[in-house]
C-alpha cells in the first residue's frame, strides 16, 4: 500500500489531472467547468484531494453543505490506487469538515452496480433510503440513495 497525504481544498492546477481520473471513472463524467465551479468554492462547496508522496493526486471527493446536510456530489478514488483506504479517508475528511460547518447528516447516490462503494458507504454509517430505476445509462442501472443522520456520532467514534 502507498502512503497518501490528504488535503483540504483544490485549484484550477489540480483540474487537468481530476478531470482523467473522472473520464476513467464514469460513462458520464463531469465537465471542466463543473470542476471549476466546484474549485471557485460555491457556497458550502468542500474538496478534498488525495496524493501519492510525489504529489500526484489520486482521488478527490466533493461535497456541498446546505443548511445541516452535506450533499455529497463526488468520491473518486485512480483505479490503480483503489482498494488502499483513499476512498474511506477522503470520505471522512470531507465528513470531519462539514460537521465543522454544520452539517449534522449527509446524503450521496451510488451506482447499484458499485458494490465495492456501497459497502464503504455502509461500513461508515451510511443506510440506502431510496432506489431511483434507470439513472445511469451507460449502462442502464438504478441509483442508489445513501443517507447518514449521525455524522457527529461518526466523527466521535472515528468511522
Amino acid at each position: 500500500m502507498s502512503q497518501q497525504i490528504l488535503s483540504l481544498g483544490m485549484s484550477r492546477l489540480d483540474i487537468p489531472r481530476i478531470l482523467e481520473i473522472e473520464k476513467a471513472s464514469f460513462g458520464s463524467p463531469w465537465t471542466e467547468a463543473m470542476f471549476s465551479d466546484a474549485v471557485e468554492g460555491a457556497r458550502g462547496t468542500l474538496g478534498c484531494l488525495a496524493r501519492t508522496q510525489n504529489g500526484k493526486i489520486i482521488g478527490y471527493c466533493i461535497g456541498q453543505v446546505v443548511i445541516e446536510e452535506v450533499s455529497i456530489h463526488r468520491i473518486v478514488v485512480d483505479e490503480g490506487y483503489r482498494r488502499q483506504q483513499a476512498g474511506r479517508r477522503l470520505l471522512q475528511l470531507l465528513i470531519l469538515k462539514s460537521t465543522d460547518r454544520g452539517a449534522r447528516a449527509a446524503v450521496l447516490e451510488v451506482n447499484e452496480n458499485n458494490l465495492a462503494a456501497r459497502r464503504l458507504y455502509e461500513t461508515l454509517g451510511f443506510s440506502c433510503v431510496a432506489r431511483r430505476p434507470g439513472y445511469y445509462t451507460q449502462p442502464s442501472s438504478a441509483a442508489l440513495i445513501y443517507c447518514h443522520q449521525r455524522l457527529l456520532a461518526t466523527e466521535e467514534n472515528g468511522t
